[in-house]
């Protein structure tokens, strides 16, 4: 992955996956990154399994997500 050649750590960093399909959603939990789910995306609602962790409802909520996740 990416992640680790760029000397990213799940037990140092966190990790978000951001994404509006299910592949995205699957994608990150099998990562282990927190999944967030983008609701302005094509796909009109969340997907099931796995269901995201997060639900931004537009762009702007990303930097609250993000800065929550700092604290």
């Amino acid at each position: 992955f990416a992640f680790h050649k760029l000397g990213g750590s799940p037990e140092r960093d966190q990790v978000f996956m951001i994404g509006d399909s299910q592949g995205d959603s699957k994608a990150g939990s099998l990562f282990g990154a927190t999944t967030v789910w983008c609701a302005w995306g094509y796909q009109q609602l969340p997907p099931s399994q796995p269901s995201p962790q997060i639900i931004a409802s537009n762009p702007q909520d990303l930097s609250s997500i993000f800065r929550m996740a700092k604290a």
